[in-house]
């Protein structure tokens, strides 16, 4: 019975399981750097505190979309001075909550373009390349895994022997216990904040995000 079934193109499956895998790898890439993108865009619209999860970055992407959005203001009402004034002062009418709402409405599309150009966040936050496919990132798997296993045994070793742990050791487990997103967003300062509070400890982490 088999003998008359069509014979499959094992070469033409792992072209295509290949090209979809590639395919998933880049979008998933895509997926990264639109997370770090999305978080920026809501911290400067809503203009985040520190606490918040604002950082230096938001504060100056929100002072770059200010000024375009006063200049694109002022260049409406020099289109349209009459129709400006009858929204001038309709806009008057409204409440504290509700301006505050129809700034970030205006101010969310520049936010959103401003972002759109920045092509790399560090710590591997950037938009997909070639470099991110697949087939290309295999072959470095390798020498992720060594270095990988060289850091982690090099820190029970040290843990073996009681020593404290290093400025090294302090970091990547800081990094770890926060996410590779809010770490890359934070300021120098706030990083080194993030260290000395010893945020890899549980306990110390829920009063961190509590506050």
């Amino acid at each position: 019975l088999f003998k008359y079934a069509p014979k499959t193109d094992m070469l033409a499956v792992l072209i295509i399981l290949t090209i979809l895998a590639n395919a998933f790898s880049w979008l998933a890439q895509k997926q990264r750097w639109q997370q770090v993108a999305n978080r920026l865009i809501q911290a400067t619209v809503e203009d985040w505190s520190p606490s918040q999860g604002g950082t230096p970055e938001s504060k100056h992407l929100r002072e770059q979309a200010l000024e375009q959005l006063s200049q694109q203001e002022k260049n409406e009402a020099d289109a349209d001075s009459n129709n400006n004034s009858a929204k001038s002062k309709k806009a008057a009418k409204l409440s504290a909550k509700d301006k505050k709402k129809h700034e970030q409405d205006r101010l969310r599309p520049i936010v959103v373009n401003l972002v759109e150009e920045m092509h790399d966040f560090g710590a591997g936050f950037h938009k997909p390349t070639w470099r991110d496919l697949l087939s290309v990132r295999m072959a470095y798997w390798p020498y992720f895994f060594a270095v990988g296993t060289v850091w982690q045994t090099k820190y029970y070793a040290r843990r073996l022997k009681g020593l404290e742990l290093n400025d090294e050791e302090r970091q990547v487990l800081t990094e770890r216990a926060v996410g590779p997103i809010a770490w890359e967003l934070a300021s120098e300062e706030d990083k080194n904040d993030m260290v000395k509070r010893e945020l890899w400890v549980t306990e110390n982490l829920v009063d961190w995000k509590e506050e």
